[in-house]
């Protein structure tokens, strides 16, 4: 069940209506986002850290 592996951690209950859905996709993008975002930046400190060790 794929979408419901999509929504925010610990809710499995499926929105309501269009605006429920809008938001539950935006919320799961922002932690995604975070998630991506944090990885790069960890990579560019390892990165930076190996050519200047």
């Amino acid at each position: 069940m794929g979408f419901l592996d999509k929504l925010p951690d610990g809710e499995t209950n499926l929105p309501t209506t269009v605006k429920d859905l809008g938001e539950q996709v935006v919320k799961a993008g922002q932690k995604t986002g975070e998630k991506l975002g944090q990885g790069i930046s960890d990579v560019i400190d390892e990165i930076i850290d190996f050519l200047f060790d």
